[in-house]
């Protein structure tokens, strides 16, 4: 299932599934059966696959492989990701409302977000918040989402990405459901993110954090799977 953008409004929203549906029948020209389950196991573990059955939780972890596979990994033998071979590809052929939305969508900053601030300012929407951006601790955003604007809480800590709004600078729109992490938690893994991090920029010393990010996406998720798993057994 292609990833969603939140509560957007309607024309837009509309726009986007266009889009997306699109770039997911552009996907499925790059993976096959046998490379979508071993891509299911990476990402959601190897018990995510019982015979022919998948097993993902069906909002947040099955949004967060679809856009996994657009918008971090690369293909085998591809050298680009699905989604900025999907542009080189097709952006010049897509209605200029289409071609709007993938820009912004080629722009996508996936990180771990900690809300430091909810409510919007003067010249902001009230549906706004701010977030820190936990693998760029300098770096504050600010998003507009409606959805969970309410449901997240000053340090609240998610996982998931953003895409900038069109019309505006430095506010973002989150990228499908998120779901928030116990502060606990991400004090266990923020040791493993700091270990990860230093071999990583030890040998791509010019990437960036995002580059970060999208390398240990899915290293990111068994982890923290496996912290769930260790405390629920005490």
């Amino acid at each position: 299932r292609p990833p969603r953008s939140t509560l957007l409004p309607y024309t837009t929203l509309f726009r986007s599934k266009r889009l997306l549906d699109r770039i997911t029948r552009y996907l499925l020209t790059k993976i096959d059966g046998p490379v979508y389950i071993s891509l299911v196991k990476e990402f959601a573990g190897e018990d995510a696959v019982q015979g022919n059955t998948i097993h993902m939780d069906p909002v947040e972890e099955s949004e967060a492989f679809s856009q996994w596979m657009i918008f971090d990994i690369k293909p085998q033998g591809e050298s680009q990701r699905v989604i900025d071979s999907f542009a080189k590809s097709e952006l010049a052929k897509l209605p200029p409302d289409e071609q709007d939305l993938l820009k912004v969508r080629l722009a996508d900053r996936p990180s771990i977000y900690k809300v430091v601030k909810l409510g919007g300012e003067q010249e902001t929407p009230t549906d706004t918040y701010l977030v820190q951006d936990l693998l760029s601790p300098d770096h504050i955003i600010r998003i507009h989402d409606k959805s969970t604007s309410k449901s997240l809480q000053p340090g609240s800590i998610f996982m998931g990405r953003v895409i900038p709004v069109i019309t505006s600078d430095n506010l973002f729109h989150v990228m499908g459901a998120i779901s928030a992490y116990p502060a606990k938690l991400w004090s266990i893994l923020s040791v493993a993110v700091g270990k990860w991090s230093k071999e990583f920029f030890t040998v791509n010393p010019n990437a960036t954090t995002q580059d970060f990010f999208r390398s240990h996406h899915s290293r990111f998720r068994r982890e923290i799977r496996n912290i769930v798993a260790a405390h629920s057994r005490r």
